[in-house]
């Protein structure tokens, strides 16, 4: 019998007592995940994989930890586990969709228009039914019917769009099958599959630890816990749910790598559980959009009520004691239907961004993130330039290539000169003639230092010790990787080798394999790892320790030697060193003279765009090194340990020397950053990169400009301390003291999402040491839901106000940003252009915390572990796809492309939505209520006849709007959208002060000048350019033949009472039209060439 089916025999017993247990308890449950499993048996379900020894849960998997599971078992296993996902809820009824959309919205004031005029045809018609009411009724019934079924087609559209974001790129994981490590889709991962760790992953399944090197898990989702969590390889404690050695599936792997076997996949897991019992809760936020919608609906109820109240008022006080016999109470009733019809924009529902900031990473947002090693250097001379690869074969180009190819060239040098003599002569004008010191051409510098090109032939012992820390203290490695592409069956994917590492690490990799020709895989094999500390965003290095092959085999175990290799941020690696190596093979004491020395060689490298690694070495003997091992772990039991670095020194290592490695930008980054600041939008840099390096890239791409970094100046600010300790802030423009500054007061605020604390104040209730709160009585709460569909959530920060701008350029060292206080916040933000260097994740949530706090809408983009608090915090967190799980889960959106490009085009097609919405409500308002609802009035108070009946203003008003809507909907942007500043989240609105004057007092009055004129005579005898739009023209001209149908053909002049319109009672309305377009144009280009006047003031 196969063993994997054995093993199945023991699963339906642990779900039937789960399910017995769930049944007792189903009163009692909730989403909280301490509440769950205290309802849940645990003498099965597996819960003792955390205590039992590891050979009995290899046993129990049929795995080993050195080759993990066969191929022959691995079909079996998926056919008694299934797929490793969790079953997703059902989705919802198209009925019930349909049921919530015939009422809700503006389709609820229809349903009251279609009763009354029901109403009016029978009982309140009687004894003479007119059939316009009745048909008036069937109209509304129809026009509720098809909107309705318009907005669930739209619904069910998006439902099935985002089901298909998660197969449109697989999720990948490393295991180990076979002996060999390999990349498969997470959903083919089954118990006992072995798989490995590494930070910045998503654990994809429930897992127990077999190996950990200083793994640190995020999981929040699950308990509330924000703080991350120390994984094990030891049990520490008995409760499945508290012990360190079990990994959860969803949990973030934020530092640190390892492996771990699987112990329960999909609706097995522990999150898969949870699911089950909180499927039926809803947690859909109301977006900005709907609010803005929503807040139209309630003008339009509020304005129809205000209508229909004045009309009754009219009735009753005047009109039904003194002309009784004018206009009866039926008659009012339909009076009524037209008011509510008038006001109703019918063709809103089928024609239905405020971004200032946006805080971007830069390695993999605004570079390509595809490094490539230089150069390396020792000593304060050693240099070696990386030969570059070989080209390909070229053709032998023709003539007319030849000319062409020196044309470009004459034309690229005049450009160049004419732009350094701008340059030049701006620097001049500005008094800033001190420009920065270029970076040397080392293009011969192999030559200039006597050093040979071919590596395997430079005899200095620095140059080798680099290429050995590159080899060694290094986590890429070649995997099989199962190619997934987008929209691609998951079946038809094809496995192929490829090399595995973040973009620091496979640099180092390829240099020494294809451009040193060294065998990375035998010297790995030759000197084997024996532990590693794995590089983090908060010490910014990685140490790594292995012991090196010994020449002789009679060398005793102890006195074999291990070495210990660092490599890192510089200004955190130098400070850690003692002594250097030299040119001439010597290890010479470290002082601070050559301290300075190395730093000014890393700056210089910095400026020009360069991303520098240090690395650093110390040789112990293996006896030393398993007395630190041992020294550590008894710290570790004692907790006495100060600085963590899992048993390896913090100082004392020996300077080897430098990497430098280079990472173009982006080529469409430079546009599209200008495109955001001639959109008055900021992009502040914020990395973890060193200064020097942050300012050259920033430059590249724009974010630091010529007209006002480089012109203006750069500000930067120093701390110093007084002989008492008292810090001491410095702030510089141009170099010149610009202002001294005491910090003081500090506003701290808790960014933490709700949802976390949420769920840490439940597991408080759950355990007895909270009591919950006391719930409001209903009508409070819906009120509040009612509130929340039309009114901005509170926000947790404190509000203020937007800031003005300086013209000054600032480069901040995340350093120095724990002494900044409120005064020091105000003055940094005020810059135009910002750039944040060498910033912890930490850093990077308080920078982003103190934008919001300034009434910035921020916007944060990033692909790395580290930028995933950012992400959670902003008001739009935007990750890459290339990114890491952990940035792509805290994300709200993510790019498939990623392209930072794409932004910047969101952001355009949001203001183009805005502008489009708005022009709709500029065209029903005026039309469709103002010009429909006075001839109500003037019908009661005047006796004046009305010119269209409820039936055919219904009739009108759907047609017409609709189609004339739709045709604005597709209006292209205007030129100055990405000229004007960001909207004001709390001021700026779909309908607002300026655009109901504009609909009403201008257009409305306008028009309603128009029609009566135009009726009265009868009763007495887009301006073409790049952003046309013929739509309206096919909108018009079926408006005009809708129109021409109703009133010339006799059947419905005879059936509902039409008749036909001279052609010259018709024509004032074509002139009054072209002059109203004419004042409209006038009004536009008033607004674009005196964007301060009185009119731009009031314009919408």
């Amino acid at each position: 019998m196969n063993p994997l089916v054995a093993r199945g025999d023991e699963q339906p017993s642990d779900h039937r007592i789960i399910g017995s247990s769930q049944k007792k308890s189903q009163a009692r449950r909730q989403s909280s995940i301490v509440d769950l499993w205290a309802t849940v048996d645990r003498s099965r379900l597996e819960q003792d994989v955390h205590i039992i020894p590891l050979d009995e849960l290899y046993q129990r998997f049929h795995t080993n930890p050195r080759d993990g599971l066969s191929s022959a078992s691995i079909a079996d296993a998926q056919a008694q586990y299934g797929l490793n996902k969790i079953i997703p809820p059902k989705p919802p009824s198209y009925l019930w969709l349909l049921f919530k959309q015939l009422f809700m919205g503006f389709n609820t004031i229809l349903w009251v228009a279609a009763i009354f005029a029901f109403l009016a045809y029978k009982p309140f018609g009687d004894p003479s039914p007119s059939i316009t009411n009745l048909a008036l009724g069937v109209v509304l019934v129809i026009v509720i019917t098809c909107n309705s079924i318009l907005n669930v087609y739209q619904e069910i559209k998006s439902i099935k769009i985002v089901a298909s974001f998660s197969k449109l790129l697989p999720t990948i994981s490393t295991v180990r099958r076979d002996g060999r490590e390999q990349q498969i889709i997470v959903d083919q991962i089954v118990p006992g599959d072995i798989i490995l760790v590494r930070m910045g992953d998503k654990l994809p399944a429930d897992c127990r630890f077999l190996v950990c090197e200083g793994i640190k898990v995020n999981t929040s989702e699950l308990t509330g816990e924000s703080k991350p969590v120390t994984s094990t390889v030891r049990c520490t404690s008995t409760n499945f749910m508290e012990s360190s050695n079990i990994g959860f599936y969803s949990s973030m792997v934020e530092q640190g790598t390892g492996e771990a076997v699987v112990i329960a996949t999909g609706d097995n897991t522990v999150l898969g559980k949870m699911s089950r019992l909180t499927r039926g809760e809803s947690g859909d936020d109301v977006t900005g959009l709907h609010r803005e919608v929503n807040r139209f609906l309630l003008f339009v109820v509020l304005a129809t009520i205000t209508g229909i109240i004045a009309l009754w008022i009219t009735w009753g006080a005047w009109l039904n004691k003194d002309h009784h016999s004018f206009i009866t109470f039926k008659a009012n009733v339909v009076n009524s239907i037209g008011m509510i019809v008038g006001f109703l924009p019918l063709g809103l529902p089928s024609a239905v961004t405020l971004v200032s900031v946006i805080a971007t990473d830069k390695t993999g947002t605004l570079t390509q993130n595809k490094m490539t090693v230089t150069h390396l250097l020792w000593d304060t001379e050693g240099v070696y330039k990386v030969p570059l690869p070989k080209p390909a074969p070229v053709q032998e180009e023709t003539l007319f290539q030849t000319v062409r190819r020196l044309s470009m060239g004459v034309v690229n040098t005049a450009q160049r000169l004419s732009v350094g003599a701008i340059t030049v002569a701006r620097r001049l004008s500005s008094g800033n003639i001190n420009q920065p010191k270029r970076m040397p051409s080392l293009s011969d510098d192999n030559e200039l230092y006597n050093i040979p090109s071919i590596a395997s032939e430079v005899q200095v012992e620095a140059f080798r010790d680099l290429l050995v820390g590159a080899a060694l203290c290094n986590n890429a490695e070649k995997q099989i990787v199962q190619d997934a592409q987008i929209g691609q069956d998951i079946s038809k994917m094809k496995s192929e080798l490829r090399l595995v590492g973040d973009a620091a690490d496979t640099a180092l990799y390829n240099l020494c394999v294809d451009r040193c020709a060294v065998d990375i895989d035998a010297m790995r094999k030759n000197n084997p790892r024996l532990k590693v500390l794995p590089f983090n965003s908060s010490n910014k290095f990685m140490i790594s320790a292995n012991e090196l092959v010994s020449v002789e085999a009679s060398v005793p175990q102890g006195e074999r030697t291990v070495l210990l290799i660092m490599k890192g941020a510089p200004d955190i690696v130098i400070q850690r060193c003692s002594s250097y190596k030299t040119n001439n093979d010597e290890n010479l004491p470290l002082n601070n003279e050559m301290k300075q020395k190395l730093f000014s060689r890393q700056e210089l490298l910095g400026k020009n765009g360069y991303r520098v690694i240090a690395m650093c070495q110390m040789k112990v003997t293996r006896e030393q090194y398993d007395r630190m091992i041992e020294q550590y772990t008894e710290e570790k039991r004692s907790q006495s340990i100060t600085e963590d670095l899992s048993g390896f020194p913090s100082n004392g290592y020996s300077f080897v020397g430098l990497f430098s490695l280079l990472d173009p930008p982006r080529t469409e980054v430079p546009d599209s950053v200008l495109k955001a600041r001639r959109a008055q939008i900021r992009v502040a840099m914020v990395t973890g990169d060193h200064p020097t390096t942050a300012k050259a890239i920033a430059k590249q791409v724009n974010i630091l400009t010529t007209e006002i970094s480089e012109m203006n100046g750069v500000d930067t600010f120093k701390i110093e301390h007084s002989p008492t300790g008292q810090p001491t802030i410095n702030l510089y423009r141009n170099d010149r003291l610009l202002e001294q500054h005491v910090p003081g007061s500090v506003t701290r605020i808790d960014p933490d999402n709700k949802n976390a604390r949420k769920m840490v104040q439940q597991a408080a209730i759950d355990a007895g040491e909270a009591e919950p709160d006391p719930q409001p009585p209903w009508y409070k709460r819906a009120w509040a839901s009612c509130r929340n569909q039309v009114r901005e959530p509170k926000s947790d920060l404190p509000p203020s106000s937007k800031m003005e701008y300086i013209s000054y350029g600032i480069v901040v060292a995340g350093a120095d940003i724990s002494y900044m206080d409120d005064y020091m916040w105000d003055w940094v933000l005020s810059h135009q252009e910002l750039v944040f260097a060498r910033t912890t994740p930490e850093q990077k949530l308080r920078i982003v915390v103190e934008f919001q706090r300034r009434g910035e809408v921020v916007a944060v983009t990033g692909d790395g572990t580290n930028d995933a608090p950012a992400l959670k915090c902003a008001h739009l967190g935007v990750a890459m796809q290339s990114g890491t799980e952990v940035s792509k889960e805290a994300g709200d959106m993510i790019l498939l492309d990623n392209n930072f490009s794409s932004i910047i085009q969101a952001i355009e097609t949001g203001r183009l939505l805005s502008d489009n919405l708005k022009k709709v409500a500029i065209y029903l308002l005026p039309g469709g209520s103002w010009s429909q609802i006075w001839p109500v009035f003037f019908n009661l108070w005047f006796g004046m006849p009305l010119g269209l009946s409820a039936f055919w203003a219904v009739i009108f008003c759907m047609l017409n709007d609709v189609f004339m809507s739709l045709a604005m909907v597709t209006e292209k942007p205007e030129r100055d959208i990405m000229s004007r500043p960001p909207s004001i989240r709390e001021k700026d609105h779909l309908l607002n002060a300026k655009l109901l004057f504009h609909a009403y007092a201008l257009v409305g009055n306008f028009e309603c000048f128009t029609a009566f004129f135009c009726f009265c005579y009868y009763w007495i005898d887009n301006v073409w350019g790049k952003g046309q739009n013929l739509y309206v023209f096919g909108a018009m001209l079926i408006s005009v033949g809708i129109q021409l149908i109703l009133t010339l053909i006799g059947w419905f002049n005879r059936t509902f009472g039409t008749g036909r319109v001279p052609v010259k009672h018709v024509m004032p309305t074509l002139g009054f039209g072209m002059l109203w377009l004419i004042i409209d144009e006038l009004r536009k280009l008033c607004v674009r060439k005196y964007p301060r006047s009185f009119i731009a003031r009031i314009a919408w």
